[in-house]
């Protein structure tokens, strides 16, 4: 916090959780030539990618300021995979578009323990493909 923002007093918070306390949450997601990698910070659910839905869209690039999105699609998801842990998805794409916008969403999702996902949505522009 500053001592402009909307919470109000000057300083730093600093949060510690116990390890008992860490949120289900998505710690990083890495694109690949394929697809894309999603590292959770808990084993997922075996039933819980029954709802995974991709789209992709791009943005008009020019000097005036804004643009809707163009070509906003669903993106069929060719395979997908978890690791042996369970904490590792790997998404096949049919194709990767440098410059899209793509939105993962991954509703209903739930940890192995029952804990809800924090923040289902992921937006990954992709600029590269490694």
């Amino acid at each position: 916090k500053t001592h402009l923002s909307w919470a109000g007093e000057e300083g730093l918070v600093r949060v510690r959780m116990r390890a008992d306390q860490q949120p289900f949450a998505v710690k990083h997601v890495r694109v690949t030539d394929s697809g894309f990698e999603v590292k959770f910070s808990a084993p997922v659910a075996p039933a819980g990618l029954s709802g995974l839905k991709v789209r992709a869209h791009g943005y008009h690039y020019h000097k005036a300021y804004g643009s809707p999105k163009v070509n906003d699609r669903a993106v069929a998801v060719a395979a997908s995979q978890f690791d042996t842990g369970g904490t590792t998805l790997r998404i096949k794409l049919p194709e990767l578009r440098l410059g899209d916008v793509y939105t993962i969403a991954f509703p209903g999702l739930v940890s192995r323990s029952g804990q809800p996902l924090l923040g289902d949505t992921i937006y990954y522009t992709l600029l590269t493909i490694r």
